[in-house]
């Protein structure tokens, strides 16, 4: 373990409960985030704004997260539009918010992070990173202050990379520690943010070419090294205190499913003999839902190379039941039943697409109307997708 810096910032409250605000992994952000009544997502439009939509679980109907009965929704009076877009959600208990990274109109990279009551209302900046600032896509919170991993890049191009807090209430920024460029922020459990190190290629020395996996305390500001693991073998998320990782056997033709516990070190492994693809780059890793390590094995068709087959697997964190998942959707093309929410006895699906009819400008200034599909959604219990029984509650289409 290593003795904090004297300048670290750290945390005096004693009972911290962090929790990400991204999406489980956390080192990928969705455009949607959800609670056990719903799910916010973000619809982009065309002239680079975005509206925020809001899927009511009990109604099964999705809606503009609007202010007005009747809206064209494309102005700032109505709390669902943004104008300038958004990268992607978060949410806590009270608030919900949105990321914004683009390049604003003097060029300069402009990240912010916006906070707003549940329904849309009381929108505003709640922090602003300087022109030379970048935020990755993890955050954390203890429900004080948001915790996130900043690029810093200098007048040489170079860049260097810290972890921050701000407060929630103030939007006050402080820095609390350095990081390496290859260390990314993927959990949060207890006082403690994890981090996975990726593998530092440019180095020669073993010790770098090596992917690590450390916990780092917000109250005393100490980095305790976890997991170590070589280069292409390993993939992993945090859930429920536990660290779930699936590692490939030597020949690559297998893997193990292990589970490392976060607070005492303890690891033991769930299952092994796993099929993958001809590596991890072919085997998709989706998450851990109803308590199961769900991924996908993606395959070339034989006869047409720009079709891919899935076979998916559902393998039980506590006993290691081994289920095939075998549910498609035709959205793209046929690919796997996606889930993008899981509620207390259902999942939130894409499970397919329907094609919209919408009327659009064209570079002379003249308008037509053209065919684009877009994702349908939908509900299933959580026994009818893990029996591969495609009972799918449909979920209307956004209406105003």
């Amino acid at each position: 373990m290593e003795v904090p810096d004297a300048n670290e910032t750290q945390v005096e409250e004693t009972n911290v409960q962090l929790r990400m605000l991204t999406t489980m992994d956390g080192s990928f952000a969705s455009s949607g985030i959800g609670n056990e009544d719903g799910y916010y997502s973000l619809q982009f439009n065309d002239d680079g704004s975005a509206n925020i939509l809001y899927t009511d679980r009990s109604s099964r109907q999705t809606v503009y997260l609007s202010n007005q009965i009747s809206s064209s929704h494309d102005n700032a009076t109505d709390t669902s539009w943004i104008e300038d877009g958004a990268t992607y959600l978060m949410a806590d208990e009270n608030s919900l918010y949105f990321v914004q990274s683009f390049v604003g109109r003097n060029m300069e990279p402009t990240d912010k992070i916006w906070r707003l009551d549940p329904n849309g209302e009381n929108r505003k900046i709640l922090m602003e990173l300087e022109p030379n600032q970048r935020l990755p896509q993890a955050v954390a919170s203890d429900g004080t202050y948001l915790y996130m991993v900043i690029e810093t890049v200098s007048q040489d191009a170079s860049s260097s990379y810290s972890l921050y807090r701000t407060s929630i209430a103030s939007g006050k920024k402080e820095k609390i520690t350095d990081l390496a460029g290859n260390e990314f922020l993927i959990g949060a459990y207890k006082e403690w943010l994890v981090f996975k190190s990726t593998p530092a290629f440019e180095s020669m020395t073993e010790s770098d070419t090596c992917g690590s996996l450390f916990l780092f305390s917000i109250k005393d500001c100490r980095k305790q090294l976890l997991l170590k693991w070589s280069p292409e073998t390993h993939y992993g998320i945090v859930h429920e205190g536990r660290y779930y990782y699936l590692q490939c056997d030597f020949d690559r033709r297998s893997a193990q499913l292990y589970s490392l516990n976060l607070e005492n070190g303890d690891t033991v492994c769930i299952k092994s003999g796993l099929p993958i693809g001809d590596s991890l780059d072919t085997t998709y890793f989706e998450g851990i839902y109803d308590g199961k390590f769900l991924y996908y094995v993606g395959s070339a068709d034989s006869e047409n190379v720009l079709a891919i087959h899935y076979a998916g697997y559902a393998v039980s964190s506590s006993d290691g039941a081994l289920e095939e998942v075998t549910l498609t959707s035709n959205f793209q093309g046929e690919t796997y039943v996606k889930i993008l929410w899981e509620f207390k006895d259902c999942f939130l699906v894409r499970n397919g697409e329907v094609i919209e009819t919408k009327v659009l400008e064209g570079i002379d200034g003249t308008s037509y109307t053209a065919k684009i599909p877009a994702p349908q959604w939908a509900l299933i219990a959580k026994e009818d997708f893990w029996s591969n029984n495609p009972n799918y509650q449909t979920i209307s289409p956004v209406s105003g």
